[in-house]
């Protein structure tokens, strides 16, 4: 596993990092989402990512694809246009991972607003995600029905 991906999975990055995954595949899609997130090149790249760990990265997708039933069609499509990401997240042999770009400058259009004071997408989202954990917990004041994908 890559040590600096797996720091993406954790804490505030986790939540803000699903916000981005589907922020892109909707934009990718045809839906009506647009991505706000860094160019892939810079998002991905000081990681380090191989091309066996894009590799594994697709086998599960292609898993979860299949799991959650999702037709064959639009299967095509999402692998399509991750195929379409690696060579912007992967590393090629012999070539040297760039630093880490650090923390993303706040847009111009942001400064002042609360999204800004908040520290913008990851704890913003991280904030979204416990509350409906809590919302969505069993026993919880609140209902809330999910239904299983179709």
């Amino acid at each position: 596993a890559n040590a600096k991906v797996a720091s993406w999975h954790q804490g505030q990055r986790k939540p803000g990092f699903k916000f981005l995954v589907t922020q892109i595949l909707g934009y990718q899609t045809g839906g009506p989402q647009r991505y706000t997130g860094r160019p892939m090149e810079e998002a991905h790249k000081h990681l380090a990512i191989t091309p066996q760990e894009y590799a594994r990265f697709t086998e599960i997708t292609v898993e979860i694809l299949e799991e959650v039933k999702v037709p064959a069609s639009a299967r095509r499509t999402l692998l399509e246009i991750l195929a379409g990401f690696q060579q912007q997240c992967v590393l090629r042999p012999g070539q040297h991972a760039p630093p880490d770009p650090g923390t993303p400058r706040p847009h111009p259009s942001s400064l002042g607003t609360v999204y800004h004071r908040l520290g913008g997408v990851y704890p913003i989202a991280h904030f979204a995600s416990n509350l409906l954990d809590i919302l969505m917990a069993p026993g919880s004041a609140v209902a809330i029905e999910v239904k299983p994908l179709e």
